[in-house]
């Protein structure tokens, strides 16, 4: 189990998830009225930052005091998933800008410490 979380810094915004049924098909998510579903989304070509942070941590470490850096490498997008940047010395920052509309998800690694996965949906 990954002993971090991955947070939206930059770029992503909640946004509730509607899939209503029509004439064609049943929706496929179940009413509950106290917990709507939700989604992160970017903007096409928008830049989105997401950090690493530690357990019990509120802001991303830098290398220098980490034991092990993080990895990062998309696990799905289209395209194959645009660059991902992390500026010197601070891999658990991590810099994209998506160029294609779909579903991103990013995985994030810290070897000896698990892994993370953040999804989110590029819309416009």
């Amino acid at each position: 189990m990954a002993d971090f979380r991955l947070e939206p810094a930059f770029g992503l915004t909640v946004e509730t998830y509607d899939d209503p049924s029509n004439e064609y098909h049943a929706g496929r998510l179940g009413e509950v009225a106290f917990a709507p579903h939700r989604h992160l989304v970017a903007g096409l070509r928008q830049f989105v930052e997401i950090h690493a942070v530690l357990d019990e941590e509120t802001e991303p470490r830098l290398d220098a005091d980490l034991d092990v850096p993080f990895r990062a490498r998309w696990a799905e997008a289209p395209d194959g998933g645009p660059q991902l940047i992390s500026p010197s010395g601070g891999s658990a920052i991590i810099r994209t800008t998506p160029t294609a509309r779909g579903h991103y998800v990013l995985l994030v690694k810290r070897p000896g410490s698990g892994g993370a996965m953040i999804h989110f949906d590029v819309v416009t």
